[in-house]
């Protein structure tokens, strides 16, 4: 019957073809394809589709309709859904892999679209025009860069499908060893370095190969590494970017190891789902855990668990593939499995199981009792087979694994176990939106372009300590400190407008930051900071605030006018000043330039020291609410009360100097602040208006006979259960230093001694360089105290 409806296709006589069909069984899919290719030649492309679909729903892993229906969506745009399903076919030939490549590599990522390729070239029947193409893409997308994975031994299960993909597009050495020298031979070959868990060879490349401070340097955490001590350390200067597989990991880094300055990236991991082969499982009684066997692995939740499955229905099996790793822990579960009688129901395998993909189709269930586990890539390649898993609610598995498939207690694992619920579907689909190795691909290239195009090493100024800050971390601060919008910056005038201060600064070896005041006839002015210039490339590179604005144009203007000054620099920063008025002003106030005033965008604000100053107030924004009304007294020039004005509900910024206020209401005229001239001592406010007020460095300017107005008025403008929060120089680390300003100077004990008359709920914490802790460290260079009103 099919063959003569191929014959009338053929010949072009698809009305008669449809007719004939009509006497094909319906549950045959084979009915359902050829429908779908008659409808596709007529390009009723709607109804092409869904004959395909009434075939997959009777087969779901027919090779002829995947294959149809694949090429269909592409040609429809639903190219990520074309992608999906032609993943889907068993035996794929070259014809498939070269579409896969086709999608990949207009949709994701260039370098995953070459696996494709080459398997499609690699193919026995594959022509040769497919043999070049693959030649052809892959000289296109080859990169002249050399990067160096390192690993140690037995660890790097989890790096071989990223190593055989990137070695396409690079050039690419795997070193897996213990042996210092090869590790640092790799590196002083390498471009960029990849390592491999933050465990002790991290630690050994980052502090004995000097080589690798000039290197882009990758390092992925797993999670064990947390637990063992080894990110304290590392040192973080030398990595530009700190990969994690997932965001709960992340976390918990930055709470236990909240020192460590480095740029944080989650990338999940991948499961290369060419290698398990989808088909549509049902329920059956074989249930499968499979890894290495540890405390970690929470066999007594398995076991007790299992047991109760058997009370319900003792037809169930359980298979354990995988070797004990501590004699101890082997001894005891086997002892509990006698105990609880049963043995007859579970199977031991350690040994090597050549075709995984087959020997896995027995099972029904792949399950999880960890109570510690990062991913657990075996759960991801059984769910991309189509079996149902069954995982423990270890912390973060809710957000790494779909919630209808988590048990926290005995009965909830039975329940996952004895309903009627299983969709393979659903499972295989799950792993295709959120972890195929191709999506992993993109991800990683892209932290290695964004790695490639910055140098890390910071130039340090003289009166700068060292300190464990990468480009990236500074960028990423930068970016989080911007007040300013593209919406603002379009509506500044630019007409008339002039620059009026500046500098260049030198941050790295090749990158240079730009930051300037821009003043218009009305005498509104933007402090333009976070420009960056690339002297390798000769590239800017812009924040979004100027990017996406319509006056980048006049802005970029400006950019290159000031690349075009004859600077000389001085300790790193070139500055320059083009307005009479404010030269003038400096010229009468040395002092106080030298000491107090650091102005954002002007050459008395290093980028270093407007970052020491900017953690202080990112730090007082954790207490800060999105409805809360702040005062910000003394503001200074503003930048912290511009800074909040994102945060919350309103700002009042106050300032006794006149010129402190005025600057702050022409450069951040901001519909949610208040700017007021005024004396922190004699606040023009009224009795609890406060959630928050915010006093930076003004304790040390205060004669000690008006401390006790200054503090009495935090009280009384701040509302009950509100804080006051203060921050001032540590008097113990700047013996040398002598701020004429500053009438006094406060160590812990004196300053701990005066707030103590005054609040009762208080917390101090120290803020050393680029960190700040909680609790007095007596080599702060500043104190912040948490005032809590009761």
């Amino acid at each position: 019957m099919y063959d003569k409806i191929f014959k009338l296709i053929q010949n072009g006589e698809l009305n008669k073809a449809q007719e004939q069909l009509e006497n094909t069984p319906e549950n045959d899919p084979k009915r359902y394809n050829i429908s779908g290719l008659i409808y596709y030649q007529k390009k009723e492309f709607d109804k092409a589709k869904e004959e395909f679909e009434k075939g997959l729903k009777i087969n779901p892993v027919d090779s002829d309709l995947l294959f149809n229906y694949g090429y269909l969506l592409k040609n429809i745009n639903q190219e990520k859904e074309a992608w999906r399903y032609l993943m889907r076919i068993h035996n794929k030939d070259w014809a498939t892999y070269d579409l896969l490549g086709d999608i990949e590599y207009k949709n994701r990522s260039k370098l995953a679209s070459l696996r494709f390729y080459k398997k499609a070239a690699e193919l026995p029947n594959s022509p040769n025009e497919m043999k070049k193409k693959f030649i052809d893409m892959r000289n296109i997308v080859k990169q002249d860069t050399k990067i160096a994975f390192l690993c140690l031994p037995g660890l790097d299960n989890f790096l071989k499908d990223i190593v055989e993909t990137f070695s396409l597009g690079y050039d690419v050495k795997l070193v897996v060893t213990t042996n210092g020298n090869q590790i640092s031979e790799a590196i002083k070959w390498a471009d960029i370095v990849w390592l491999e868990w933050a465990n002790e060879m991290t630690v050994f490349a980052t502090n004995q190969v000097p080589e690798i401070q000039n290197k882009k340097v990758v390092c992925r955490l797993h999670g064990y590494e947390i637990f063992g001590g080894y990110p304290q350390k590392i040192n973080w200067t030398n990595i530009d970017q700190l990969i994690f597989v997932n965001g709960h990991k992340k976390e918990l880094f930055g709470k236990v190891y909240p020192n460590a300055k480095i740029e944080k990236v989650v990338i999940n991991n991948g499961i290369d789902l060419n290698k398990f082969t989808f088909n549509v499982h049902n329920k059956n009684h074989n249930l499968l855990i499979m890894g290495n066997i540890n405390y970690r692995k929470g066999f007594e939740t398995l076991l007790l668990c299992f047991e109760q499955l058997l009370k319900e229905d003792n037809r169930y099996k359980l298979c354990i593939k995988g070797k004990f790793q501590d004699l101890r822990y082997e001894d005891y579960i086997l002892n509990a499995i006698k105990e609880m009688n049963i043995e007859r129901n579970i199977t031991f395998i350690d040994k090597y199981i050549e075709d995984i993909d087959l020997w896995g189709e027995q099972f029904g269930y792949i399950l999880s009792t960890s109570i510690e586990e990062s991913f657990h890539y075996t759960v991801g390649e059984f769910m991309a087979k189509g079996i149902k898993p069954v995982i423990n609610s270890w912390p973060s598995a809710r957000e790494v694994w779909p919630n209808e498939c988590i048990f926290t207690t005995i009965d909830q694992f039975k329940e996952k176990i004895l309903e009627d619920k299983y969709d393979s579907n659903f499972y295989r689909r799950f792993i295709e939106d959120n972890y195929s190795l191709e999506e992993q691909i993109g991800s990683i290239n892209n932290i290695f372009k964004i790695t490639e195009s910055h140098e890390r090493k910071i130039v340090k100024n003289e009166h700068e300590s060292d300190n464990n800050l990468s480009l990236n971390y500074i960028i990423s601060k930068f970016i989080e400190y911007t007040p300013y919008t593209d919406n603002y910056i379009n509506s500044f005038d630019f007409e008339n407008s002039k620059i009026t201060i500046g500098k260049v600064e030198k941050i790295t070896k090749d990158f240079s930051l730009i930051e300037f005041i821009v003043k218009n006839n009305d005498c509104k002015q933007l402090a333009l900071q976070n420009i960056w210039f690339d002297k390798s490339s000769g590239k800017l590179i812009l924040p979004d605030y100027i990017l996406k604005s319509k006056n980048k144009t006049k802005i970029e203007a400006f950019i290159y006018d000031v690349l075009s000054y004859n600077l000389k620099f001085n300790n790193n920063i070139a500055s320059f000043i083009l307005d009479e008025a404010i030269l003038n002003d400096i010229k009468e106030n040395q002092l106080a330039y030298t000491w107090e005033r650091g102005i954002p965008a002007t050459p008395f604000m290093p980028a270093l020291g407007y970052l020491k100053t900017m953690f202080r107030y990112n730090f007082a924004a954790n207490f800060i609410e999105k409805d809360d009304v702040i005062l910000d007294a003394a503001c200074g020039f503003g930048y912290g009360s511009a800074y909040f004005s994102k945060l919350c509900k309103k700002v009042y910024a106050l300032d006794i100097a006149k010129e402190n206020i005025e600057f702050g209401r022409n450069t951040y005229s901001f519909d949610n602040i208040e700017w007021m001239e005024g004396d922190v001592t004699n606040l023009p406010f009224k009795n609890e208006k406060f959630d928050v007020y915010v006093s930076f460095e003004t304790f040390e300017h205060l004669p000690l006979n008006i401390l006790d107005k200054y503090l009495r008025e935090a009280i009384r403008v701040v509302k009950k259960d509100g804080f006051f929060i203060l921050s001032t120089p540590n008097k113990e680390t700047r013996k040398n230093i002598h701020n004429p300003f500053h009438i006094k100077e406060y160590n812990f004990e004196e300053l701990s001694s005066i707030l103590r008359k005054y609040f009762k709920d208080i917390d101090y914490y120290s803020h050393i360089g680029y960190n700040i802790e909680k609790g007095f460290d007596d080599r702060a260079n500043n104190f912040i105290v948490i005032c809590r009103k009761q």
